[in-house]
């Protein structure tokens, strides 16, 4: 599975400084020439970069020139990383889903939203009526007339 177009170079990037965003990436390695598509690997669970890269330029030579002389740059007390990607390493899916702007999902609400299952409610129903069953034995063992109506 190659890319679209084989005129097209792309180029990783490694060892990205944080700051460092996908507006940055793009005016700093313009100056090389145009830019295609861009992708900054970002983590799933809080989106904050991953620290590396992927640049598509239009022509090969553009990305070989660029990857060349950006490879080994101290950049933010970094060393970046850079070297050209060989066409059949490059899958279709490389840049997809590089328009959307990731939303971060804070992870009380994955978490809440996962736990309102049908089941876990159930389980939950049943230990609290064992609960109140120990304590309703206890008053009872200490003479306590108390009555507590279980509700299902």
């Amino acid at each position: 599975m190659a890319i679209i177009n084989e005129e097209r170079g792309v180029i990783y990037v490694g060892h990205i400084p944080l700051g460092i965003f996908e507006p940055q990436l793009r005016k700093y390695f313009s100056q090389f020439g145009p830019i295609t598509r861009l992708k900054l690997c970002r983590s799933k669970r809080n989106g904050h970069s991953k620290g590396y890269a992927f640049i598509e330029f239009d022509c090969k030579d553009v990305a070989a020139i660029a990857a060349e002389t950006m490879n080994n740059y101290i950049l933010f007390k970094r060393t970046l990383k850079c070297h050209v990607v060989e066409p059949s390493k490059v899958h279709l899916k490389l840049f997809s889903r590089t328009h959307k702007i990731f939303k971060y999902l804070p992870r009380y609400k994955m978490m809440t939203n996962k736990r309102n299952t049908c089941t876990n409610y159930l389980s939950l129903v049943s230990r609290r009526q064992k609960k109140i069953n120990v304590l309703m034995n206890k008053l009872k063992e200490f003479n306590v007339p108390y009555e507590v109506e279980l509700v299902s």
